[in-house]
């Protein structure tokens, strides 16, 4: 099968030209021949957008192919995608949009297995892709998504297959809770009849939102042929090595946001992690954590992001 149709390519950018622009050179070099690229700006202070603008006058691409958005503030990862998902469903020629991480770099073929994959199964809304280390080209971050444990809140790579190398695809696509957003393709179907990004996460756990909300109608794929290397952490702050208190407070926020919506029941045995995190971060005098998670307790009583109220509609 010869894959086809138009595809939105949806890059979001805060902040972090350097690595937009290294992720849409190779975005260029795609073997996909029918694709527009839209990069949403989401209120950067360094002069993203112009560098991005700057670099894309000055290099040959065909006319009409690139489109920087700007937002005047930071709208977060769910608003910056959605931003570009709204200019995808604009043009009635675009059958699939690709969610891809800035801090991404593509082999030339990712985007095309990708398509393939879908256009093999149409009942599959989302597919991902395999996500190696940018760093560390061998070795496999994650295997297309995550899997969730509900009663922790706590999302995981789907980073070891064992040995099923003949089945991969299967494999996955049975163990995946939902497909990792460094890089995602979704059908136009499934925006229309899910929604968009739901924009009250700002950060983490929307794309296992965006999942659960569609799992009644639609499943999710996986192409393993897929290729896309990931500067782990780069956007988010959040690495192996490197802590971001900012980072931190949205992967909480979120996890009790998710919790609150979609698994309600496992809300007390989240509350006893937090506690024992709250536990050691007093012992270890750690008191940003205990201030941060005193904030989003806080936020979740007055009700500040009540269930509901920001899910992005086409």
């Amino acid at each position: 099968m010869t894959p086809s149709g138009c595809v939105y390519i949806v890059i979001v950018n805060y902040n972090g030209w350097a690595d937009t622009i290294e992720c849409l050179e190779s975005v260029l070099r795609s073997t996909y021949p029918a694709y527009r690229i839209v990069v949403c700006d989401s209120g950067s202070t360094d002069g993203s957008a112009d560098r991005i603008q700057a670099w894309a006058q000055g290099r040959p691409m065909p006319p009409g192919i690139l489109t920087v958005l700007r937002s005047p503030v930071n709208v977060g990862f769910a608003g910056g995608n959605n931003l570009g998902l709204r200019e995808a469903l604009a043009d009635p020629d675009c059958e699939y949009a690709w969610l891809l991480n800035n801090d991404t770099v593509v082999d030339p073929d990712a985007l095309a297995r990708l398509v393939e994959r879908v256009q093999r199964d149409p009942g599959a809304g989302l597919c991902g892709s395999t996500i190696r280390f940018y760093d560390d080209p061998d070795r496999v971050q994650a295997y297309g998504g995550d899997t969730y444990n509900r009663w922790f809140g706590i999302p995981r790579h789907i980073d070891t297959i064992g040995g099923r190398e003949a089945d991969i695809a299967r494999y996955v696509e049975q163990r995946m809770a939902f497909v990792m957003a460094a890089s995602m393709l979704v059908t136009r179907s499934f925006l229309q009849q899910v929604g968009l990004m739901c924009e009250d996460y700002f950060l983490f756990f929307e794309e296992l939102d965006w999942a659960v909300r569609g799992r009644d109608r639609f499943h999710l794929a996986y192409a393993p042929t897929s290729i896309v290397y990931h500067k782990s952490g780069r956007s988010t702050g959040l690495t192996t090595t490197a802590y971001n208190v900012r980072s931190d407070y949205y992967m909480n926020r979120s996890q009790l946001l998710f919790a609150r919506r979609h698994t309600p029941a496992a809300l007390p045995s989240i509350f006893l992690r937090h506690l024992l995190v709250l536990g050691n971060s007093v012992v270890r005098g750690r008191w940003h954590r205990v201030s941060m998670l005193a904030r989003i307790y806080a936020d979740l009583v007055r009700g500040r992001y009540a269930p509901g109220r920001a899910v992005a509609r086409v």
